[in-house]
């Protein structure tokens, strides 16, 4: 019988992996990854020369830093950061069976389920800090306590324009206002007493202040060979998917201008039959939300992360690659040889 929710409880069990957005960086993970050594440093440090290649600095050098770190730095850093960590999986064995972005972190799940190469996935990325410094960020971020339905009737009645950015944990939402529009949406939320935190962002991501990217984003992506095996991609937009309808940049523009809604995305992951998902990032900030779509669906789902905040990958990884060993998804080592735990 289907859950609440309309998901079959019992299909048979799939991997996905999970791309979140820049949230999941922090300062001195670069470094971290660094220090890892093996698969990861050294795609890391490929990825820092295709960086350099096209903006012409280095990650190590604009890494995220407890002091101001320049925001057209990070959505580069971040696909960087993502790519390594999925490379550092494969070393140990571990493959998806379908992927999942939210917001920019769709580059580095195409990339991974072999829908964009490796210049074709930090291509995107670049995009978006050559038209940050370009043409601005068209506004910023704030964080508002209360859910996306909640957020919505707020939005009816607002005299200031704002747009929905994304769901969080523990049902909190992140809004988008455009240049001009900090003050009087402040004023509005005190009136109506509502708890809000601004993001320390001048990108107004998923708002419409962002069409003015949208000619230079979705531009053609220069012809290079990606993966022959094609995985499934989910993205946190209203349908959970990307739009196969469109190529090059104009497939991930709904991805950056439509809301990040984790939920949907879930849902078609849990329909696919996904019952392990693994955070491939500095810290986990999908579990809570995977963890309410599942518990609605009457689903029960494991949550894996690589890393936690200012917690390595070769400390945190080991938890989650005793439980995908169990599932017979996971090369343990045995004298340095990948063996696999059937």
């Amino acid at each position: 019988m289907a859950g609440d929710g309309g998901v079959s409880p019992e299909p048979p069990s799939k991997l996905a992996f999970l791309y979140g957005a820049r949230e999941v960086l922090w300062p001195g993970i670069v470094q971290s990854l660094l220090a890892e050594g093996g698969a990861v440093r050294a795609k890391l440090l490929e990825c820092e020369g295709v960086v350099r290649a096209k903006l012409g600095w280095s990650l190590q050098q604009m890494s995220p830093s407890d002091h101001h770190t320049p925001e057209h730095v990070l959505e580069p850093l971040l696909t960087s950061v993502q790519i390594a960590l999925t490379e550092g999986w494969r070393e140990f064995g571990v493959e998806p069976d379908v992927v999942g972005g939210r917001c920019v972190g769709v580059f580095a799940a195409a990339h991974a389920a072999g829908r964009l190469s490796l210049d074709q996935a930090l291509e995107m990325a670049c995009r978006v800090s050559r038209l940050f410094l370009e043409q601005g960020g068209g506004g910023g971020l704030m964080w508002l306590n209360m859910g996306v339905p909640d957020v919505e009737a707020l939005l009816r009645v607002s005299p200031v324009p704002f747009a929905i950015a994304s769901d969080a944990e523990d049902r909190t939402t992140v809004i988008a206002y455009g240049e001009g529009e900090l003050g009087p949406l402040e004023a509005f939320l005190t009136s109506q007493n509502t708890q809000f935190r601004k993001v320390g962002s001048t990108m107004a991501l998923h708002h419409p202040a962002m069409d003015r990217w949208a000619p230079a984003f979705c531009a053609p992506l220069e012809t290079s060979h990606a993966s022959a095996s094609v995985l499934p991609v989910y993205c946190a937009t209203a349908t959970g998917s990307l739009d196969e309808t469109a190529d090059d940049g104009r497939r991930f523009w709904r991805a950056i201008r439509d809301p990040a809604l984790v939920g949907p995305m879930a849902r078609a992951m849990l329909n696919d039959g996904c019952r392990t998902f693994l955070e491939v990032g500095g810290y986990p900030s999908m579990r809570g939300l995977i963890g309410d779509e599942a518990q609605g669906a009457g689903c029960e789902v494991r949550m894996l992360a690589s890393m936690r905040r200012c917690e390595s990958f070769s400390s945190v990884s080991p938890e989650a690659r005793g439980v995908l060993a169990q599932l017979g998804r996971c090369a343990l080592r045995v004298n340095n040889t990948a063996v696999t735990d059937a």
